[in-house]
């Protein structure tokens, strides 16, 4: 009996100290990473999408951020080709030529530049639509501070006016 104590006292003491040097390893620091980069434009200089998109007489040819002028022949994901001259050829043999401001995605999508044209101004009528909410919102806020202003200061004066007091 006290030998099988014994032992039961001893193994638990060994769990213990086993568990106790487990927890007091020390991790290694933890390495510094560095957030990403922003791609900062600098004023004047227009952000590509990726894609092919002709820009004074040229085809430029943007991927994953990085820009560069097409010097050879480009095949695209889904079998469209474009040329260094804004020949582009769809798959089924129809041949389109880039015009200034075009632009061919990578995936073969083409958006001329009007519709470019009209996607940006429709972003712009929105944004200057809700601007304006805003600022009606802010006008009637202060329309409203105004007028308690305004009715405090008539009966400031309506007190100072009355006689007797």
């Amino acid at each position: 009996m006290k030998n099988s104590i014994l032992v039961l006292l001893s193994a638990l003491l060994l769990t213990v100290s086993l568990s106790a040097e487990a927890q007091t390893t020390k991790l290694p620091p933890r390495r510094k990473v560095e957030p990403r980069g922003r791609v900062v434009l600098k004023p004047g200089q227009e952000m590509f999408k990726d894609g092919a998109t002709m820009k004074g007489g040229k085809i430029i040819v943007t991927e994953n951020g990085h820009i560069t002028p097409l010097t050879a022949d480009k095949t695209l994901i889904n079998g469209t080709k474009v040329t260094v001259a804004g020949l582009v050829t769809a798959p089924g043999g129809a041949t389109t030529q880039l015009q200034e401001g075009d632009h061919m995605s990578l995936s073969g999508r083409l958006t001329t530049r009007v519709a470019l044209t009209e996607q940006d101004s429709l972003r712009k009528i929105m944004e200057y639509d809700t601007k304006m909410r805003t600022m009606t919102k802010l006008q009637k806020s202060r329309l409203k501070t105004k007028e308690k202003t305004d009715k405090a200061k008539a009966k400031r004066m309506s007190k100072r006016d009355k006689p007797g007091r």
